[in-house]
């Protein structure tokens, strides 16, 4: 995978081809098979992703869910991908605390808090938290301090990227058995008649 920072999820030729062949008689439903398991498969990858990152980093699940965009499937482009911001993120999102030496901060599990001299918290206009050191000797001009991008810490978690999209291959046959017996079920006539 040459993107660190992507995982992508489709059906193959075999896949395609045998759904097409199993759903002929229901209108559109290759597509709307795939489509649906494309997407079921990325919402839980984003969340797998989660929970495996959330044991190293010490951040909260929805500040690391808005670092993960889903690219979805739609009936035109029958792909999706799973994306991983860039961005650093502020070290007021790892639980930051003053002390008399600097800020402190718990970036990473298990490895103690971290104590940033000559930094201190202070909160914004805009209600905005963050850990800031200043620039020279005077009051101002200050600057926020971040930590580690998402694709800097799964970068750092060898295999993981490899281990997860071995995962969402099988939940996507999964997603994709699924989605295909619920389209037939539906076409089914009643037998009770």
């Amino acid at each position: 995978m040459p993107d660190n920072s992507l995982i992508s999820v489709g059906a193959d030729a075999q896949q395609f081809a045998d759904v097409i062949e199993t759903l002929a008689g229901v209108r559109n439903g290759a597509p709307r098979a795939i489509n649906a398991a494309i997407n079921r498969t990325l919402t839980t990858g984003r969340s797998n992703l989660v929970k495996r990152v959330r044991q190293e980093i010490k951040i909260s699940a929805s500040d690391f869910r808005d670092a993960i965009s889903l690219k979805k499937s739609s009936f035109s482009n029958l792909s999706g991908s799973i994306r991983l911001s860039r961005k650093r993120m502020p070290l007021s999102r790892f639980s930051p605390v003053q002390e008399p030496a600097g800020a402190s901060v718990l970036v990473r599990m298990g490895a103690g808090r971290q104590v940033l001299k000559h930094t201190f918290l202070a909160t914004m206009k805009s209600g905005h938290l963050g850990v800031f050191e200043r620039i020279g000797a005077k009051r101002l001009p200050i600057r926020e301090r971040y930590g580690p991008t998402i694709v800097g810490v799964v970068g750092n978690m060898p295999g993981l990227l490899a281990e997860e999209t071995a995962k969402l291959d099988v939940v996507f046959a999964k997603n994709l058995s699924s989605q295909i017996d619920r389209l037939t079920a539906k076409q089914k006539p009643d037998e009770t008649e």
